[in-house]
């Protein structure tokens, strides 16, 4: 149990130090107030904090004049969610009426915790995969909005990435359902480790993946992160107690060259990828305006 900074006092300068011996204290199981609460699951009252051979806090509560202590735990179904301390300058024995009115309010606080950890978990679900827990691709298009706003504002570079993992299918066919799965959360995983503090990773749908970098130098930068990623899937993925080796093939779209709207670039993005499969796949390709104009024209 880690100490929190909530605290309240009828006197707070007096008891700094106590304060600050509490809140330099880790609590084990079993251990002082806190970890006996853990360990019982039931509230725990110390007559005398200060003459206690289980509170490691009893030289300084003694120096500030604290002595009996009472605590209760806050639960959220098996998981505590605080302990709760309370300390009185006398010495208190046990009393039955008052333990039983502070395991009401535990009751009724742990059903408070509860409702906002379900409210919680509601809007976190609303805004990730469920699969990988990546951002789904409504957080994406938030994100997206507000970091192409700035980005026209303030005159700067913003690039798309669209990921499509090669032959998925086959995984799913050969290994089953469930390793793909697997498969798609381990990429998930390694997709992060190659993006910059500030860039997005979000599973779009099935196989494919988006990234969004909100502030880039230019193309090269672009580059430079797609090399990255096709070069993070070289190493293979142990699945079904075999290596799996999975490609990328991607496709990119940068502000003005590739759009200049949400939608212009995850399109042009998305094209860009078809490109990169016709071209042999595990590699990528950059949306540029000449390239639209030749595919137009009829040159490609």
């Amino acid at each position: 149990m880690i100490p929190s900074r909530l605290w309240y006092f009828d006197d707070p300068d007096r008891y700094h130090a106590f304060r600050t011996k509490t809140e330099a204290t880790s609590f084990l199981f079993g251990c002082g107030l806190p970890g006996r609460v853990v360990s019982s699951r039931k509230a725990a009252w110390v007559p005398d904090v200060t003459i206690d051979s289980n509170f490691p806090r009893a030289q300084v509560a003694l120096e500030h004049g604290l002595h009996a202590g009472f605590a209760f735990a806050v639960w959220t179904g098996e998981e505590v969610a605080a302990v709760l301390e309370f300390f009185s300058r006398q010495t208190l024995v046990e009393d039955a009426n008052t333990l039983s009115i502070m395991e009401h309010i535990a009751t009724q606080l742990s059903r408070v915790v509860e409702r906002e950890n379900a409210a919680a978990k509601i809007n976190y679900l609303a805004y990730h995969d469920t699969l990988t827990g990546l951002p789904n691709r409504r957080l994406f298009k938030d994100r997206m909005d507000i970091s192409l706003d700035q980005a026209l504002r303030f005159d700067r570079q913003l690039a798309v990435l669209f990921l499509d993992l090669d032959r998925f299918k086959v995984v799913n066919d050969s290994l089953g359902h469930k390793a793909g799965d697997e498969l798609l959360h381990l990429v998930s995983t390694r997709l992060l480790q190659c993006v910059k503090q500030g860039e997005t990773v979000a599973r779009w749908a099935g196989d494919e993946f988006v990234i969004l970098m909100p502030e880039v130098s230019g193309p090269d930068e672009v580059r430079e992160g797609a090399d990255l990623i096709i070069e993070s899937m070289r190493s293979p993925f142990f699945i079904c107690n075999q290596d799996v080796f999975v490609t990328f093939s991607l496709g990119a779209a940068v502000l003005s060259e590739g759009g200049s709207s949400a939608e212009s670039l995850l399109r042009n993005a998305d094209t860009a990828v078809y490109k990169a499969k016709q071209l042999g796949r595990n590699r990528y390709e950059i949306f540029p305006a000449t390239w639209l104009y030749s595919r137009k024209s009829g040159s490609r």
